[in-house]
């Protein structure tokens, strides 16, 4: 939670987990049952905290849901049942939500699905309207509000695709119009996440499926193919079906750092598991012939849970200060104390 001392955990069967003290030192297990799972289809594959009480999830069940933390009960939701999806053999829907994004307020949720539509929805799971971004025989499978901006909206999806939106249009031409993205990348790999550098908003991080971390400088300002805006980093965090997608994460109060676990191949050089950090900067190109600044580079700074047993998979969550990062692997929760230089 980006406030209070919050982590929700949640599980491939639907289950959602809540500790109240996850972000402090000495900190032991005292977990709460928040969502009790159905079990097999009932993925929980995104959740998200818009306010202190407020917990929103969606998932393969084809629901999203928002949750009354203090009384663990959910308190409105909508399916895409609602929206046209029939059931199937061994499935409740044919298609469903995969991502979700909030504004601070919870008045505006944003969900992704894997047929390629981006819904708009009111604070009470209300429909306010669809569009599909994204190819109906992909994914959406990340979506991120710009963090100063709040009609800018990205998106990347298993089409290989990152693309910037603006919400207004995207609302005006919902009911038929045509809409086009602010700006587009095409990578060589399915987009895993996108995100927004936390400060400024100056930065988009993207997790590619096939082994790489790209900073993409100034996006909305300077589009694909700007010089020194664009920096790759390889990265091993290979696919693997039975692993949640690797997704890179920003620090809560930083533009420059970032994290992300390891799945190295067998036979690697570095063979080493755990999460890796980098760290953003201008590199020897200061600046370009055009005389902008630019020049990124993506550098190799730290390196969390080698002593773990376990690939740590998905993304991690930084306590709001920073001071705390929490991981996932296999059925552990690992909370790690990070000290100003980025060290456990």
């Amino acid at each position: 939670h980006s406030a209070a001392a919050r982590l929700a955990v949640s599980s491939h069967g639907g289950d959602v987990v809540l500790s109240e003290r996850a972000w402090t030192e000495g900190w032991t297990t005292e977990w709460e049952q928040l969502v009790v799972g159905k079990g097999k289809g009932g993925a929980v594959l995104d959740l998200v905290f818009p306010q202190d009480n407020i917990l929103v999830t969606c998932g393969h069940d084809g629901a999203v849901r928002k949750h009354d933390v203090e009384q663990a009960t959910p308190i409105a939701s909508i399916s895409t049942a609602d929206l046209g999806s029939t059931t199937r053999p061994g499935f409740e829907c044919d298609h469903w939500f995969t991502c979700l994004s909030a504004t601070p307020d919870g008045r505006m949720m944003l969900a992704g699905c894997n047929q390629g539509w981006l819904t708009c929805l009111d604070g009470d799971c209300g429909l306010n309207w669809r569009c599909q971004l994204h190819s109906n025989k992909s994914k959406i499978t990340s979506v991120a509000r710009h963090p100063h901006l709040e009609h800018v909206v990205a998106t990347g999806g298993t089409d290989r695709r990152l693309r910037i939106w603006d919400l207004r249009k995207l609302g005006q031409s919902a009911a038929g119009g045509a809409y086009s993205p602010l700006a587009e990348w095409r990578f060589d790999s399915s987009v895993n996440s996108v995100s927004w550098s936390p400060c400024g908003g100056h930065r988009l991080l993207v997790t590619a499926q096939q082994g790489e971390l790209h900073v993409l400088e100034q996006p909305l300002i300077r589009g694909p193919g700007s010089p020194g805006a664009h920096s790759i980093a390889q990265h091993a965090h290979r696919f693997y079906q039975h692993l949640t997608p690797f997704r890179a994460t920003w620090h809560p109060m930083s533009d420059r750092v970032m994290c992300i676990g390891r799945y190295p191949a067998k036979g690697s050089v570095d063979p080493t598991q755990g999460i890796d950090l980098y760290t953003v900067s201008l590199g020897s190109a200061a600046t370009t012939d055009e005389g902008v600044a630019g020049g990124i580079e993506c550098q190799l700074s730290g390196r969390l849970g080698t002593c773990v047993n376990g690939v740590q998979a998905g993304g991690c969550a930084w306590s709001p200060d920073g001071n705390f990062l929490a991981s996932l692997t296999g059925h552990s929760v690992v909370v790690y104390t990070i000290d100003s230089g980025c060290t456990a």
